[in-house]
C-alpha cells in the first residue's frame, strides 16, 4: 500500500467516525460516491474540467493569433458549442457501447449457466476459495449463490469478469451531463471577453493583455475551487485536488499561449 492510499484511508476513517458517531447508518452511506452519484459525478467532472481546460488553452492559443478580443470571442465560442457536441456525442456513443457489452455478456453468461451448470458452479467454487473460503463455508455460499439464476449471473458478471451494473447508465444523460457540463465549464475563460463586448471596450494592446489575463485568473480560481470540491467524492486532501486540476489548466493555457506565439511570428 503507497502513501496515497495510507493517507486516503486514514482520512476516510476519520470521515466515517465522525458520521458514524450520530448513529445514523445513512450517514457512513453518505460517504460513498457509488451508483447514479458516482456516475453522474464522473460525468459533471470529465465535462466541466474538459472545458475549463480545452477552452483556456484555445482561448490561449486564439489570443496569440488573432490579437483582437472579439474575434477570440466569436472563435471561443464556436470552439464552446463544437467541443460540447463532440464531447457529449462521444460520451453517449462510448455508454452505449459499454452497454451493448455488458448486455451480451450477461447474456452469454446466463447461456453458461443454463447449459454448462457444473463449470459455472466449479467457477464459483474457485472465485471463493481465492478469497480463502473452504470446507463446508464455502460449500454453503456456492449453494446460497448459484440457488437463483440471477443472483448468480450477476456474481459472474462482478467477481469474474469485474463489470459492475453498466446497464443502470442511461446513454442520453450521460451524452447530456458531459456535453451541458462541457458548456458551463467553457463560459468560464470566455468570461472576461463578453464582458469586454457587452462593455464595448476599444480593442488595444492593453485590453487584449488584461481580458486575456483575467480569463486565465478566472480559470485557474475556478478549476481549483472545482477540484475542492472534487475531492468531497474522491477523498484526496482538498489542496492537492484543487491544485492538480489549476496545474493542468496552467499548464495547458501556457503551453498552447506559446504555440499560438510562435506560429504568430512564423506567419506573420
Amino acid at each position: 500500500m503507497n502513501k496515497m492510499e495510507t493517507n486516503t484511508q486514514k482520512e476516510l476513517a476519520s470521515e466515517i467516525n465522525v458520521a458514524a458517531a450520530d448513529g445514523n447508518p445513512q450517514a457512513v452511506e453518505h460517504w460513498h460516491a457509488g451508483g447514479d452519484t458516482g456516475s453522474n459525478l464522473r460525468d459533471l467532472v470529465l465535462g466541466i474540467s474538459d472545458g475549463l481546460v480545452t477552452v483556456i488553452a484555445f482561448v490561449a492559443g486564439t489570443t496569440a493569433l488573432l490579437q483582437g478580443t472579439n474575434l477570440v470571442l466569436k472563435a471561443g465560442v464556436a470552439e464552446m458549442f463544437a467541443g460540447a457536441v463532440s464531447m457529449g456525442l462521444g460520451a453517449y456513443l462510448g455508454s452505449k457501447s459499454q452497454r451493448e457489452v455488458y448486455a451480451k455478456e450477461k447474456a452469454r453468461e446466463y447461456y453458461e449457466v443454463e447449459h454448462m451448470p457444473d463449470a459455472e458452479r466449479q467457477e464459483v467454487r474457485d472465485i471463493y476459495a481465492a478469497k480463502g473460503f473452504e470446507g463446508a463455508d464455502l460449500e454453503m455460499i456456492v449453494t446460497r449463490i448459484t440457488s437463483d439464476k440471477d443472483r448468480w449471473v450477476n456474481m459472474m458478471m462482478s467477481e469474474e469478469l469485474g463489470y459492475g451494473d453498466e446497464s443502470n447508465e442511461s446513454p442520453v444523460r450521460t451524452g447530456m451531463i458531459v456535453g451541458v457540463s462541457y458548456m458551463i465549464g467553457a463560459l468560464v475563460p470566455l468570461s472576461s471577453y463578453i464582458v469586454h463586448r457587452i462593455l464595448s471596450i476599444a480593442d488595444t494592446a492593453d485590453s487584449l493583455s488584461t481580458t486575456f489575463i483575467i480569463s486565465v485568473a478566472l480559470t485557474l480560481a475556478v478549476l481549483f475551487a472545482f477540484g475542492t470540491f472534487k475531492s468531497r467524492f474522491t477523498h484526496q486532501p482538498w489542496w492537492r485536488s484543487g491544485l492538480e486540476m489549476m496545474i493542468a489548466g496552467g499548464v495547458g493555457a501556457l503551453v498552447v499561449y506559446a504555440v499560438g506565439q510562435l506560429v504568430s511570428g512564423l506567419v506573420s
